[in-house]
Formats: C-alpha cells, sequence, structure tokens
C-alpha cells in the first residue's frame, strides 16, 4: 500500500504553517486575522476584512487547539473578539466586511458569511464551552430564517440585497457544514431538524437527476440558469457535497442513498487531469471549463475520498496521491501556499488568500482522523 505522508502532514501544520499564522497572519493592534498576504508572504491591508475571513480564522486556531496546539486557542479568542465587536449586528447574524481597524464596511447580510460565522462559533464552543457563543449561534439562525428565507419557495436568498434573485447552493452547502459542527456539539434539535431541511432541498431541487450534478447559479424555481451561467459545474463543490453527506451519515442526520457515490463517480471522470489535479470547472456535460488548478478543489476530493474510505468504499492509493500533491506543489515550507497552479503547472503568481487556511486545516484534520487506519499499522513516511 502506498502510505500516506503524515509525518510530512504534521510538520507542515504543526511546525510552520499554525506558528507562521499565528504571528504574522494576526494584526497586533485589533487581534484580528489579515485578509490576506502579499505575494512575498507580507501582510496585506486593504482596509477592510470580510467576516468570512475572520470566521475561518477563528475556525482554523480552535480546531488547532482540539489537535493538541494549545497555542492556537488564544489566537481564535482574540479574533472572535474582533468578529463579535465589530461584525454582530443589533438585530443579530453578521455584516460582510468590517474596516481592519473596526468597524462596518459593508452591512449586507450574507448567507455565505453568516454560515462560516455559525462554523465559528461552533469550533470555538467545542474548544472553550463558552456558552455566550451558542446564543450568538442561535441569534445568527433566526436573522437568517428572518432577513433570507424565501416567500416563493425552499431554501434562502444568497443576500438582502433587494437585486439580488439567483439562488446558489454553495452558501447552502457552508450552511449545512456549520448546522452538523453545531449538531455535534449541542443536542439542541434545532440543529439537526435545519440540517435535515437543507439536505431534502437540495437533494429534491438542486442536484439533477441521474448525474446528481449541482449547478452554482440557479432561478427561483432552483432550475439551473439559462446558456452558460447554469451550466458551469465546480468539481471542488462536487467533492464537498460528497464529505458531507458521509459526514451526515455518521451523525444520523440522513440516509443519502447513492447520491455521495454518484456524484464522486462523475467528479472523478471528468474533473481529475493527467497531472492528477482537480480542475476548477466544467460544463454540465463533463467538458473542462477552466483549466486551472486552484488550492482547495484539491482540499475538497482529498476530503471526499477520505469519507468514502471511511465506510469501506475509498481508495487509499488515490488519498496518499492526492495529498502528495497538496504537500508538493501548494505548500511552502514557510508555512504559506501557493494558491493557483496554471494549466501547464506553474504556480500562478499572486496574493496568498488568508480564507484558503480553512480548506487546508479541514482536509488535514480529517487525514488525521481517518489516514491512520489506513495506513495498516505501518509507520507513514
Amino acid at each position: 500500500m502506498t502510505l500516506i505522508r503524515m509525518t510530512d502532514m504534521r510538520a507542515w501544520l504543526f511546525d510552520a504553517a499554525l506558528p507562521f499564522w499565528a504571528d504574522t497572519g494576526i494584526d497586533p493592534a485589533t487581534g484580528a486575522a489579515v485578509e490576506y498576504l502579499n505575494a512575498d508572504a507580507t501582510p496585506a491591508d486593504p482596509g477592510w476584512t470580510r467576516t468570512r475571513v475572520q470566521a475561518r480564522q477563528v475556525f482554523v486556531f480552535s480546531q488547532a487547539a482540539q489537535l493538541g496546539w494549545t497555542q492556537g486557542l488564544p489566537v481564535a479568542a482574540r479574533i472572535m473578539r474582533f468578529l463579535l465587536q465589530h461584525g454582530l449586528q443589533q438585530g443579530g447574524g453578521f455584516v460582510h466586511k468590517m474596516h481592519t481597524q473596526g468597524g462596518v464596511a459593508d452591512a449586507t447580510f450574507d448567507l455565505y458569511d453568516n454560515a462560516f460565522a455559525l462554523l465559528a462559533l461552533a469550533a470555538f464552543y467545542r474548544a472553550t464551552g463558552e456558552a455566550s457563543v451558542m446564543k450568538v449561534a442561535h441569534r445568527t439562525l433566526d436573522a437568517i430564517e428572518t432577513r433570507l428565507s424565501r416567500s416563493n419557495g425552499p431554501g434562502y436568498r444568497s443576500t438582502d440585497l433587494p437585486d439580488d434573485d439567483v439562488l446558489r447552493q454553495n452558501p447552502h452547502m457552508h450552511l449545512l457544514e456549520a448546522l452538523l459542527a453545531l449538531h455535534e456539539v449541542s443536542p439542541d434539535i434545532r440543529f439537526y431538524d435545519q440540517a435535515l431541511r437543507i439536505i431534502h432541498m437540495v437533494r429534491g431541487r438542486v442536484m439533477q437527476p441521474g448525474t446528481r450534478l449541482l449547478p452554482e447559479a440557479c432561478g427561483q424555481d432552483w432550475k439551473p440558469l439559462p446558456e452558460l451561467a447554469g451550466r458551469i459545474v465546480e468539481p471542488g463543490h462536487m467533492y464537498e457535497w460528497v464529505w458531507l453527506l458521509r459526514w451526515a451519515e455518521r451523525l444520523k442526520v440522513t440516509i443519502t442513498a447513492d447520491d455521495p457515490q454518484l456524484m464522486l463517480n462523475w467528479a472523478n471522470a471528468h474533473a481529475v487531469a493527467p497531472s492528477g489535479l482537480v480542475y476548477d470547472q466544467l460544463l454540465d456535460d463533463g467538458s473542462v471549463h477552466q483549466k486551472m488548478h486552484r488550492l482547495w478543489p484539491q482540499t475538497e476530493a482529498l476530503k471526499a475520498h477520505l469519507s468514502q474510505a471511511e465506510i469501506g468504499q475509498g481508495d487509499p492509493a488515490r488519498i496518499a496521491a492526492l495529498l502528495s500533491l497538496i504537500l508538493d506543489r501548494y505548500l511552502v515550507s514557510d508555512g504559506t501556499w501557493r494558491e493557483h497552479m496554471q494549466a501547464d503547472l506553474t504556480p500562478k503568481p499572486g496574493i496568498i488568500p488568508t480564507s484558503s487556511f480553512y480548506h487546508l486545516m479541514m482536509a488535514l484534520s480529517e487525514v488525521l482522523r481517518v489516514a491512520p487506519r489506513l495506513n495498516s499499522g505501518s509507520a507513514a513516511a
């Protein structure tokens, strides 16, 4: 069996990435996470930061503490204080953007942002047991129901902007992720019920018959938008849904029938380049629409294959290969990463977005949880 490189992975995560981002990735004046790094790995200050970035870094450092990197907890607490002080709206829920020195920069109420706020609250509660954050979680869910529920069908609007009438599966996917995380740490039936409702809605309205493809953009009837916009499929999201549905199964939230396997089969058949990397975008006929290879679709493919392996249907060799591709092509020894690989497999120069650490932390946490069983008792390379 090809061995999974646990030692290399642990060294990058615990010895390089977490210390780097706990230092360079934090504004010393405010305690907030930096929005992104410049190409030379120095902190950038665009003047604003998104709720989703602060929330993702709360998750990262809370999760690090759960994995034994105890230095992560005070970092998570500092970011959480900034987020609650400057991002929390009076009526519940979070704004879209804050100024880097504090205060609201954009008060738009965005489902994607608030889904990540909920994930952060769940992770922080799990790490600390602070009951007050669960109250914030409930108020955030109340705000989502009040401000984003649709009067003409299931699911939620993406934002509270009056002209935003495109429905998207992606924020629903991350809301499900947050609800599953909340369900893991709380006995409140609300989280179970809402997670189940999203799964049923997506399976019944969004997934396409037969292939179980997930269009990215839909009209008010949850049918794909006409022409190109409705044909785009992001295989990273297909893989992410495989992992989420398997997670839901473990939590007894639902029985997902063959959907994860069908989604995995289609993505594996069409989305994997000869190099083994996952393409950014396909069309609904399986043709490649965007030949780039961002980091996050690779982490989602890794999670999906790990979730299949956990039920005895995975491919350990593919898991090992995906982790090696991430380690060798994307991760940098200083604790940063390359965000894009171009079609010719050379790195695309650009910024280093802080938000990608969430994808890495979630995937590497899953490797730590599942992979030791796949190495057949042998020491990893």
